[in-house]
Order: C-alpha cells, then sequence, then structure tokens
C-alpha cells in the first residue's frame, strides 16, 4: 500500500513525487490561473476518448496535480507529475483510465457518463505562488447535445459578503415557457432553487436572471439554469457564483465555469 501522503487539513498543498513543497511563511494564495483547460471534444461520449487540453502554461514548473471536483483537496487528488524525473503517481480518485502528458493534459480513455463533471488543475512553480484552473468535461451516452445560446454572467463580476449579486441570463432561445434553478453544476430536483434549495434570499426575475440578497461566503460555489421550452428541448447553462469577504478580494482568485447545452426531456 501506499503511504498516505495527504497534508494536514487547510493546507492542501500535496505531494508530489514524494517531495513535499514546504511553505512555512512563505505560503501566498494561489494566482489567477493564466493557463487554459478546454475539453476535447467539447462533448465527448461513452466509450471515446476525451482530454483536457492544457495550454498557455508559465514557466519554471515543478509539476502538476489534478483533482476531481472544482477545488483543490487532497482527498480528490486523481495524479501527479513531477517534470524533472517525469514521475507519475496516482492518488485516490484515479480509476485506471486516466493519463496525464508532460504538458498538464489530462486523457480520459474510454471515457463514461461518470466521468462527467469539474477536474481542477495545480501547476505548481518553482517560485511561488502555484497556479489553480477548473475545466469540465462531459460525457453523453450517444450522440451530443447541440450547443445552445443561452449564456450566464455575473454582475458585478466579484461580489463580497452582505452585498447583492445578480446571475444574469442573456441571449435566450424562442419558446422558452418558464425556468428552474438549481444548486450545483447539474439539474438535480431535489437541489432546486425555489424549492429544497432556497434560503429566502434568492429571487427570480422575468429574463430567468437570478438575484441573490444579502449574499454569505455559503451562496459561493455552481448554480444551474434550465430554461423550458414549449418543444421537449431544455437547455443548460451553468455559472459560478463566489463571494469574496472583503479583506481578501485582491488575492482570491475567482473560478468562473460556463457551459451551455441543449437537451431533450425524457
Amino acid at each position: 500500500t501506499r503511504e498516505d501522503k495527504s497534508l494536514p487539513s487547510g493546507t492542501h498543498i500535496p505531494w508530489v513525487g514524494g517531495q513535499i513543497i514546504t511553505l512555512l511563511n512563505f505560503w501566498k494564495p494561489p494566482t489567477a490561473a493564466q493557463h487554459t483547460i478546454e475539453s476535447v471534444p467539447p462533448n465527448a461520449v461513452v466509450g471515446k476518448d476525451a482530454i483536457l487540453f492544457v495550454t498557455n502554461l508559465p514557466e519554471n514548473l515543478l509539476g502538476y496535480v489534478w483533482y476531481t471536483g472544482d477545488r483543490v483537496e487532497p482527498k480528490l487528488q486523481i495524479l501527479s507529475y513531477v517534470i524533472d524525473s517525469s514521475e507519475i503517481t496516482p492518488w485516490p480518485r484515479y480509476n485506471g483510465q486516466e493519463k496525464i502528458y508532460p504538458d498538464g493534459s489530462l486523457l480520459f480513455q474510454n471515457a463514461t457518463q461518470e466521468d462527467t463533471g469539474y477536474y481542477t488543475l495545480q501547476v505548481l512553480k518553482r517560485t511561488l505562488p502555484y497556479e489553480v484552473g477548473t475545466g469540465q468535461l462531459h460525457v453523453y451516452p450517444d450522440h451530443p447535445p447541440t450547443t445552445a445560446h443561452l449564456n450566464i454572467e455575473l454582475v458585478p463580476p466579484n461580489t463580497v459578503v452582505g452585498k447583492d449579486v445578480i446571475l444574469l441570463v442573456t441571449d435566450l432561445p424562442e419558446n422558452l415557457v418558464g425556468y428552474v434553478w438549481y444548486k450545483g453544476d447539474r439539474v438535480q430536483h431535489i437541489r432546486n432553487i425555489l424549492g429544497p434549495g432556497y434560503n429566502g434570499r434568492e429571487k427570480t426575475e422575468p429574463d430567468g436572471s437570478l438575484l441573490f440578497q444579502n449574499t454569505t461566503q455559503e451562496d459561493t460555489g455552481y448554480h444551474t439554469l434550465q430554461g423550458l421550452k414549449r418543444t421537449l428541448l431544455y437547455e443548460v447553462g451553468t455559472r459560478q457564483l463566489h463571494i469574496h469577504r472583503q479583506s481578501f478580494l485582491s488575492d482570491r482568485w475567482v473560478s468562473v465555469g460556463v457551459n451551455s447545452t441543449s437537451h431533450k426531456q425524457d
């Protein structure tokens, strides 16, 4: 069995190839990611390969660590890669089908629908701080849905506790009969914001936009809009909201994930 090399809770800096990054008093928060993560193809199909392709990497790199989900957390690690030695280390969320490349890209071989979701790449540099970026993978059972035009924007882009923010919906398709908002990155009826997920501070607008009044840090996270059409199709858009504490607004990274797709009702 592999030695447990997870760091103490709250540190979130992994071991890479048997080496731990010692930060002591010199630790700084992660920088806003300069690199980009793109799903190739944009919509994958079960049984085919898909890759989260990484570009625009910084210089002086030490290595990479991939995580499932939208955050850096030791128990969510998939694979790490040390550039100097080309050493690859599997971690708890590795299922045997992922492959990491020297450029940091992550390959999903023979993808399944269980691979659908958000993935976070931690780029470890020889100079602090490190970079973090999030990408999204969609795996469909057959042919992927057509791309929709629905768009969701944050107004204002950065929000602090106690202020209002709106998830503004634009580029709406025609023939819509209603909207449903959900907490999280998918349509899940038990997380309906005007149902079980409602906390009394959200307000929906006639154009589908969602207003958060007197925000708290608990509002941080992904929110998904389902636009219902008169036909059997509906459209879905997802956006991440991050509520900052005032004192950390200048150095906290805001991750913005957008995905918009069209689906057919079951």
